[in-house]
């Protein structure tokens, strides 16, 4: 597949990869508590009500805010996917959850400031880790470009669980 196809495939097949796995997750969650559950498609029902409703934007910067966070977003996957450099993929999943807390503290609401907090403390725990795994990734194949991390002949999986583990002992 060319390199357009993929980024293609990523942004078309995701929507609609990850709407059947949130249906199958609702589905699956109702079961559990012994109760019917919502149709399959239901995420896609729940979207298209969602766009017949009214948009309400604070003030522009919001917009301006979540426009680019949609961007860096689909090229985070987009470089990803293509077999780019692993360290630029994740500055730009950083960028893009930069955008989504800016954007919740342009509203000046107390809920959205609670919700950009959140974001941040998240951000706080996940950055590390997956800088320590594409510590890992490089140290085993060294490269950090995708492409070359996937076409490794030995499998990284063990590997990487000793550097993690070895990462995480050091700490206090």
């Amino acid at each position: 597949m060319t390199k357009i196809a993929l980024v293609l495939a990523y942004v078309i097949g995701g929507g609609v990869l990850g709407g059947l796995l949130s249906g199958f997750d609702r589905i699956l969650t109702a079961r559990m508590q012994s109760r019917k559950g919502p149709p399959l498609l239901q995420p896609f029902f729940d979207v298209l009500k969602l766009m017949d409703k009214r948009t309400v934007v604070v003030n522009n910067y919001q917009t301006f805010y979540v426009a680019c966070f949609l961007i860096f977003i689909v090229l985070t996957g987009s470089l990803f996917f293509v077999g780019g450099d692993l360290l630029l993929t994740i500055f730009a999943l950083t960028v893009a959850g930069i955008f989504l807390v800016l954007g919740a503290y342009s509203s000046h609401s107390p809920y959205s400031t609670i919700g950009a907090e959140r974001e941040l403390l998240q951000m706080m725990a996940y950055e590390p880790a997956l800088l320590i795994a594409a510590l890992g990734m490089y140290w085993v194949t060294k490269s950090f470009h995708v492409s070359a991390i996937v076409s490794y002949s030995h499998p990284l999986i063990a590997v990487l669980r000793g550097f993690l583990s070895a990462c995480f002992s050091f700490l206090p």
